[in-house]
């Protein structure tokens, strides 16, 4: 009898050091298989901060190249009408960094043209006057070549938001960047004044109506306007909703208050 249980604390032991064997094993497996997770999250991590860089300097090249296109344009006295109304930004519109950035760049182009824009004077007529001028064709070919500038502000605002915690992409969403707060409000003037040729001009229905509503914003206040353009977004909401939408006044005619909403952000 004493053999057998002799026997059997030994199996015991035996089967009990093969346990802690496979667990050992077992634990060096899942440390293992943690130790890779880690790895492959570390590399998928480089890579898409690699990405995000690569993306960034690409809408910054690519917002570079339309600056250089204009100033070109600008300085060899062949200017589109996008390019009188960039004149400014050209001019004064570059953020300290892109200052510092091209200050350290080693390489040189011989010929610089936001360097030689430097030599033209300011431009100060209003843009909203400067469009006066122009015809429809002209007025159309500008608000393409605004909403390609207006694009790619807007792309390069976003991509350098992925360093700062997508700070830069707040700004730009709530209006605080200025040179996109710039390039939308051209898009809203330039569109409207297309609006204002089409429909016969000064005696137009566009004209009419545009006129209607500047007489709202007559003698009020920042904070009253700001107000109202709280109360038109809320119009707005309601009646972008499916099916037709009532307020106090009767259905929500959405086309009208868009148009003041438009001419709220530009007043």
């Amino acid at each position: 009898a004493e053999g057998a249980d002799s026997r059997k604390h030994r199996q015991e032991k035996i089967f009990s050091e093969i346990d802690k064997v496979r667990q050992r094993r077992h634990d060096r497996e899942l440390h293992f298989e943690e130790v890779e997770r880690q790895r492959a999250e570390e590399s998928r991590t480089r890579e898409q901060e690699n990405f995000e860089e690569w993306a960034r300097k690409e809408e910054e090249f690519h917002l570079q190249q339309q600056r250089q296109r204009s100033a070109i344009r600008l300085v060899e006295g062949r200017e589109r009408p996008v390019d009188v109304l960039a004149k400014n930004l050209l001019l004064f519109g570059l953020t300290e960094e892109e200052k510092r950035d091209r200050a350290k760049v080693k390489y040189r182009e011989k010929y610089n043209a936001l360097d030689e824009l430097e030599t033209l004077e300011a431009e100060l007529e209003e843009p909203h006057v400067f469009l006066r001028d122009l015809k429809l064709a002209e007025l159309e070919e500008l608000l393409a070549d605004v909403e390609t500038f207006r694009t790619l502000e807007r792309e390069a605002a976003v991509a350098a938001s992925r360093e700062d915690g997508g700070e830069a992409k707040r700004r730009a969403d709530d209006g605080e960047n200025p040179v996109l707060r710039y390039w939308d409000s051209l898009r809203l003037v330039t569109a409207d004044e297309i609006e204002y040729v089409k429909t016969g001009g000064a005696g137009g229905a566009h004209a009419s109506v545009v006129e209607d509503i500047h007489k709202m914003f007559e003698g009020q206040s920042a904070e009253a306007l700001k107000k109202m353009r709280g109360e038109v977004e809320g119009k707005l909401g309601r009646g972008r909703s499916a099916g037709p939408k009532f307020d106090d006044g009767g259905v929500i005619d959405t086309d009208y208050w868009q148009m003041v909403l438009n001419q709220l952000n530009v007043h």
